[in-house]
């Protein structure tokens, strides 16, 4: 049997999140190691089939083996973020000889990619606006290609569909990437608590994983009081929407003073009807 000396170059630790709804974290470990060419005897190797890589959390006391084909790099999945890990390969021939322990290497595994979920407000009513700033940065000096998504997880703890579908993104070595987003908060959205939840990677392996919480309110409405003391008058309730653009609904009215303006909508609740007016003009 020949025993071929086997030098581990480098060892590069990679972070994941695993799909998995917990908040348990994955860790990938990728070893790169020069392919022996001589037998312990020093004959040349002429009928090597593959490696096995061997790992566990303390020195020199391995409790899981991976046989891989007769490749230099690998890529050790499913480990824990932050655990100690220690490494060594051993190689094989064809008819399943199997060499000594390489040297050994160990390290801590460190992230890759992530991400960041900055919130414009926590607060959103009904009908309302949800904006957030998404911040993605490689923590590495090599090219990175991944995905990016979001969705949240409602009052009652189940998860919704892609809010934002899987987009990808191309980031240099060391590079951050920022822009904003919005969601709009349906009317009949459940009130309470959600999360909303970012994610890096590719379906199947996510590197890294995103957050923040924020609450749905009842829709927000105005209620018009007379402060005036000993009026019997009871004057109407009111809710309010600021419009981005009146340009549609003057759009047959180029002359209006509001034509193209923005604009606050002040609707009635008991009789629907509406008025609108300028904050420019309102409060200038």
């Amino acid at each position: 049997m020949y025993k071929p000396n086997i030098n581990i170059l480098y060892v590069l630790f990679i972070i994941i999140i695993s799909l998995n709804a917990s908040t348990a974290f994955a860790s990938v470990v990728t070893l790169s190691w020069d392919a022996p060419i001589t037998n312990a005897d020093g004959t040349a190797i002429i009928d090597l089939q593959g490696y096995k890589v061997y790992y566990g959390t303390q020195s020199h006391n391995y409790d899981h083996v991976i046989k891989i084909g007769n490749v230099t790099k690998y890529m050790v999945s499913n480990l824990e973020n932050g655990i100690l890990y220690y490494f060594a390969i051993t190689a094989y021939d064809i008819s399943g000889n199997e060499s000594d322990f390489s040297n050994e290497v160990s390290g801590v595994a460190t992230s890759v990619l992530e991400c960041n979920l900055i919130p414009d407000t926590i607060v959103i009513p009904r009908g309302g606006t949800l904006g957030f700033q998404v911040t993605l940065t490689n923590t590495t000096n090599q090219i990175q290609s991944f995905k990016f998504a979001t969705n949240a997880t409602l009052p009652n703890g189940k998860n919704t569909r892609y809010l934002i579908k899987p987009t990808s993104f191309t980031l240099n070595p060391y590079q951050t990437r920022s822009f904003h987003r919005s969601q709009f908060i349906p009317n009949t959205a459940p009130l309470g608590v959600y999360t909303y939840n970012g994610y890096v990677g590719f379906p199947g392996m996510i590197y890294h994983e995103c957050w923040f919480f924020f609450e749905v309110t009842p829709q927000a409405h105005i209620e018009s009081e007379n402060r005036k003391a000993g009026s019997a008058m009871a004057l109407p309730f009111y809710f309010y929407t600021m419009e981005q653009s009146c340009r549609s609904y003057y759009k047959n009215m180029p002359n209006h003073p509001l034509y193209g303006s923005c604009c606050v909508s002040l609707t009635n609740v008991s009789n629907s009807s509406r008025v609108r007016f300028s904050p420019r003009s309102a409060f200038s």
